[in-house]
């Protein structure tokens, strides 16, 4: 999940920031909190009445809506346009597992609160999800061991000063261009599926919601680029980051809250110019 509406990216050349960072990810617990780890329990953006891609009668209760509403802090008009969509527009799509408030309203951030926009939109990822079999993703794919093994990356254990999780990752030192001229782009696309599944639905989330008392709505991305190569900038592989940047964008609405970029190369500049026009 690297890319949402209007995503903010800050670029920090500080290097004590990214030994706090280093400090907090080896105190993490790989165990529970590498996203790699696909034995997820409750998601980051399901209501928690909601399993094994049925809906509960319970996913567009009153209580469950308020919650968003509180959550998010959406004004008078931002939730009745909530309610449209979910109790009007939606209605036909509630049995599905991902069709809950808390989901729901992060299509309307990404339209900028048009509903007309936001049904369409949400209806596209339903679509999207039932092409590529994402619901059973988690139970029927194994990624092959050198690419899992070589995407090094972790939920750190505390949050940002909002009280928001932060994920780690050091693209600079990964060689995602040998892995994909290796495994080829249909298999990377399913694993970029699978990473921001697994991410959605990771052990980790249990505790953070013991411990901060609310469902995750964002997750602050850092990125030490480290180490980048010029070989990011490789054609067929800059066309394959185009479509997995769409899809987090078009599939995985408003769950980035900012990228931080770590040590970022003259390279990281140029393949970030690509990839956003």
């Amino acid at each position: 999940f690297l890319t949402s509406t209007a995503i903010r990216v800050k670029v920090l050349l500080n290097s004590s920031m990214l030994e706090k960072a280093r400090r907090e990810e080896e105190k993490s617990n790989p165990a529970s909190d590498d996203v790699n780890d696909e034995r997820g329990v409750m998601p980051i953006l399901r209501s928690s009445n909601v399993a094994d891609g049925t809906a509960s009668s319970e996913a567009w209760s009153e209580k469950s809506f308020q919650e968003t509403v509180d959550g998010w802090g959406l004004t008078e008009e931002e939730t009745e346009a909530l309610r449209e969509l979910g109790y009007v527009r939606l209605v036909d799509v509630r049995y599905h597992s991902w069709c809950a408030p808390d989901f729901a309203v992060r299509f309307l951030l990404a339209s900028y609160w048009d509903v007309d926009k936001a049904e369409a939109m949400f209806r596209n990822m339903l679509q999207w999800r039932e092409d590529h079999n994402v619901d059973e993703l988690m139970s029927k794919y194994t990624p092959p061991k050198i690419i899992k093994d070589n995407y090094p990356g972790a939920i750190l254990k505390g949050t940002d000063y909002e009280g928001d999780p932060v994920y780690m990752s050091r693209l600079g030192v990964t060689d995602v261009v040998g892995m994909f001229q290796q495994f080829g782009p249909d298999e990377m696309y399913k694993f970029e599926i699978y990473k921001r599944e697994a991410a959605i639905t990771g052990r980790w989330i249990t505790d953070y919601e013991k411990e901060q008392g609310r469902r995750v709505k964002q997750v602050v991305i850092v990125e030490d680029m480290e180490g980048l190569s010029s070989r990011l900038l490789n054609r067929a592989y800059a066309k394959f980051f185009e479509d997995v940047l769409r899809f987090d964008q078009d599939n995985y609405c408003e769950v980035t809250k900012k990228i931080i970029v770590l040590r970022a190369s003259k390279i990281f500049r140029v393949a970030w110019s690509v990839a956003k026009t």
